[in-house]
């Protein structure tokens, strides 16, 4: 897919068997490795978290933070 056309990315962990929904960290997912090859495809859009409460999307980010390198 052409990541220039997509307009959001959704981000939750997971164990890759099936939607899970987890907080990064919790799965298997390599966010560092995902970040470099969505925004070395040009990607434009922005991001937003889609696991638990409020609190787990808080301390989720922290970890998605860390994993992007900001």
């Amino acid at each position: 897919m052409d990541v220039g056309r997509c307009g959001e990315v959704r981000l939750a962990d997971s164990h890759g068997r099936y939607e899970e929904h987890l907080r990064p960290g919790e799965g298997s997912i390599d966010f560092k490795r995902m970040f470099t090859r969505i925004e070395g495809g040009g990607y434009p859009g922005h991001y937003m978290m889609a696991f638990g409460t409020l609190d787990d999307m808080l301390k989720g980010r922290e970890a998605l933070v860390r994993a992007a390198g900001v």
